[in-house]
């Protein structure tokens, strides 16, 4: 009767038999005879012995044999079965033979948390279609050559075993893209990885390798490690390829990740970018006189090298008072951004020289963007120009065309300029009404509101 209603559980349309969790000790004789069976669960049982005649009914494809108690798994025959995923995880299995040549249709087998050692050294022969092979949770210590039968594979997971050496022969699984051998204590890794040129994803956490190569990090293909618990040299990140885009370790790598993909994409050489993360993200480095690394920065950003040398030149020269002598006559670069109204503004009120033409100059003036200049003695920076000019204001009403040119001018760099002054130097009641006017201010803000606003803007 039992025997019945585990054959009502057949589904013939889909050739589907779903024996799961139905508390079965053995094999119930029935399946034997079904016709068209593709199918067959029978995970989570109590079954001890396996007959091999199972691996090899006609149409079977799929077998589902985890989660029961069973300790070895013999095959004698020579039939070839056409079973393409086999699972035989969660049992109690310290013994598999006989598996050379009869599973030529095999593309996944699972032989998860059991008690194997080693395996038969033809184990995987004739197993060239295979895809995915999981032998996690074993006590494996190493690899039948065979496994290099299986030329496909492209997931192999070994985590949880003993192996404590590289298995070399993993470098002729050329299609291998997903490589996980956490939590053994492997102790060594190649430096030469050729034969990895199709890995996306490497796991290699909890393992015992002293310190990672380079290699690691530059494989063409990778896009996720897990290297946590490990040491390496953080600067090797650098040369990785845009694809690798996660890495799970306890560093803080972010920064060379993101680095590195930049520097990918534009197509910067890998050996200059250790020296270019220094200079632009460290700020470790003075820019180099190399004009290959100057070219390099200029790839990366096109203003980074004007602008690390003004940063570099006003770090040099913070301290250095500047006294404008208003009777020099000043050329205001284009690096300096300052509009042909605000340098016409400050010639007219402020009285001024200003020049078109740089020979003509006395001072030269240069900001941060597209700065070419040699900082030689008569070159002052905008800030060091700013700062000298309000400096020397003596007189209320110079000091006030100059403030109000900057509030009022449409670029907010210098509007924040003229503001940071009147913050600075307490001169918000002075300018009240000038202030409402450039950011747009009701008439009826009192002094301490406009006071906390100023603060806030700044």
């Amino acid at each position: 009767m039992e025997g019945q209603n585990l054959e009502l559980r057949y589904d013939q349309s889909k050739g589907h038999l779903n024996l799961s969790g139905t508390h079965l000790k053995s094999i119930p004789k029935f399946i034997f005879k079904l016709p068209g069976l593709k199918t067959l669960d029978l995970s989570n049982n109590h079954i001890s012995r396996i007959p091999e005649s199972i691996f090899f009914l006609p149409s079977l494809i799929k077998l589902d044999l985890s989660k029961n108690r069973i300790r070895r798994i013999q095959i004698k025959t020579k039939d070839t079965s056409k079973v393409r995923s086999l699972i035989l995880s969660d049992n109690k299995i310290s013994d598999i033979s006989g598996f050379a040549n009869r599973f030529p249709e095999l593309q996944q087998l699972y032989v998860v948390k059991n008690k194997i050692d080693a395996l038969e050294e033809n184990m995987f022969a004739g197993m060239s279609l295979l895809r995915t092979l999981n032998l996690s949770v074993n006590k494996l210590d190493k690899l039948p050559k065979s496994l290099t039968k299986a030329s496909l594979l492209k997931v192999l997971v070994l985590q949880r075993n003993q192996i404590e050496q590289f298995p070399s022969l993993l470098m002729k699984l050329r299609f291998l893209e997903d490589l996980d051998l956490s939590y053994n204590p492997l102790n060594e890794w190649p430096t030469d990885l050729l034969g990895f040129e199709f890995i996306r994803k490497l796991n290699l956490y909890k393992t015992s390798i002293p310190n990672l190569p380079k290699s690691i990090f530059t494989l063409p293909r990778v896009a996720e490690l897990d290297i946590r618990g490990l040491t390496f040299d953080p600067y090797h990140v650098l040369e990785s390829n845009p694809a690798l885009n996660k890495i799970r370790t306890k560093f803080a790598i972010r920064a060379f990740l993101s680095f590195a993909r930049k520097c990918a994409n534009k197509d910067v050489d890998a050996e200059f970018r250790k020296t270019l993360f220094e200079i632009i993200v460290e700020q470790k480095e003075r820019i180099p006189d190399e004009e290959e690394i100057r070219e390099a920065l200029k790839k990366l950003s096109s203003g980074f090298v004007d602008k690390a040398r003004y940063q570099q030149y006003q770090k040099n020269n913070a301290q250095e008072s500047i006294d404008i002598n208003f009777k020099c006559t000043f050329f205001l670069d284009k690096s300096c951004q300052v509009p042909a109204y605000l340098k016409k503004k400050w010639a007219n009120n402020l009285g001024l020289d200003i020049t078109d033409i740089v020979d003509h100059a006395d001072v030269v003036v240069f900001g941060i963007k597209g700065t070419e200049f040699m900082f030689e003695s008569n070159h002052v920076s905008l800030n060091q120009f700013l700062r000298g000019i309000s400096a020397d204001f003596g007189i209320s009403n110079r000091k006030r065309v100059y403030i109000e040119s900057l509030i009022s001018a449409s670029s907010p760099k210098f509007r924040k300029i003229g503001m940071d002054l009147i913050l600075g130097r307490g001169l918000v009641a002075e300018f009240e009404d000038e202030l409402k006017k450039a950011i747009k201010l009701p008439d009826s803000i009192t002094h301490n509101a406009m006071l906390n606003l100023l603060r806030n803007l700044n």
